[in-house]
């Protein structure tokens, strides 16, 4: 059965969104895997979208106690900044930060890393 250009194009994009192996959705629609092959080069993939060019902060609040071992102040920063360690994970704090914000951070790391 001979398919038009639309019907071609409307087949690719069903099986791109189907989220199934190309063989396995060929095979439901009986379609040989080397005719699908040839059609999908003539209709172009939707662009990626792009991600996001600013960074936006977001209050996070989980239901977790941060534990005061682990976190120590070093003098290994320089005057005027903080840094926190727990385990491999390093924080480096200016002082001009939010405390809130701080304390909501490392509880959403505490939940992550322990």
């Amino acid at each position: 059965m001979r398919r038009t250009e639309r019907q071609r194009r409307e087949l690719v994009e069903e099986c791109r969104q189907s989220g199934k192996p190309i063989r396995v959705w060929c095979r439901e629609k009986g379609i040989p895997i080397t005719t699908y092959t040839n059609w999908s080069r003539a209709v172009p993939r939707e662009p990626q979208a792009e991600p996001p060019q600013s960074v936006q902060w977001v209050e996070v609040t989980p239901p977790v106690e941060i534990p005061s071992e682990g976190l120590e102040r070093t003098n290994k920063s320089s005057p005027g900044k903080i840094c926190l360690f727990s385990g491999s994970l390093e924080i480096r704090v200016e002082t001009d930060f939010d405390c809130a914000l701080l304390e909501r951070v490392l509880r959403v790391v505490n939940r992550i890393c322990c």
